[in-house]
Order: structure tokens, then C-alpha cells, then sequence
């Protein structure tokens, strides 16, 4: 988000297609593997880590850090647990004997 703030939206030509479509897919793709590699569930609290960093670089007058929240309620978090919860059913999968995939 930052470099898109950074690079494409405070220049004054348009970006490429390909390069709009990248920098949109990139973020959904790292939020689901981001809860594939950690297959926690407490990972989806990582999801406030960049409102958090919205509120500190925007301030809480800037409506920078409304708009993060809202793309981490949908798609951010969502993803994150689509990650965990493929992995998890993945491991039940070829292990069914283990209980403790599912706990908290």
C-alpha cells in the first residue's frame, strides 16, 4: 500500500494495466500465505499491524487508516484465515490422529 501511495497515485501519468493488476494481486496472494506459513489462528491478529502503522504514519485525522481497516476486514483477515484453516485441513488430512491441530 505504501508504494502504491508512494509511487503510482502521487505521480501524474497513468500506471500500466499489468502493473495495476500486480500491485493488487500481490497483497491478496502474501495475506493468504501469510496464515498457510504460520497456521495459527492467532495469526489473524497480524492483521492489525498495518492499522496500526496506518495510524502512526496518517494520524488519526487522516482517513488513511479507515481505509486499511476496511481492507482488512475484507479481503486482509478472511485470506489469513483461508490460509490457516488450508493448512490445518491439509495436516488433518494426512494425520488424522492429531487433535491438536484445530486448538487455539
Amino acid at each position: 500500500m505504501a508504494l502504491w501511495i508512494g509511487v503510482v497515485a502521487n505521480s501524474q501519468s497513468e500506471p500500466p494495466g499489468l502493473l495495476v493488476a500486480v500491485l493488487f494481486l500481490v497483497p491478496l496472494a502474501l495475506h493468504a500465505w501469510l496464515g498457510w506459513v504460520v497456521a495459527q489462528w492467532w495469526t489473524l491478529g497480524l492483521a492489525a499491524l498495518p492499522v496500526v502503522a496506518a495510524v502512526v504514519v496518517g494520524g488519526l485525522g487522516s482517513a488513511l487508516w479507515i481505509v486499511v481497516i476496511l481492507l482488512e476486514l475484507f479481503p486482509g483477515a478472511p485470506l489469513i484465515a483461508a490460509g490457516v484453516y488450508a493448512r490445518l485441513w491439509q495436516a488433518e488430512k494426512e494425520n488424522p490422529a492429531d487433535d491438536h491441530l484445530w486448538s487455539f
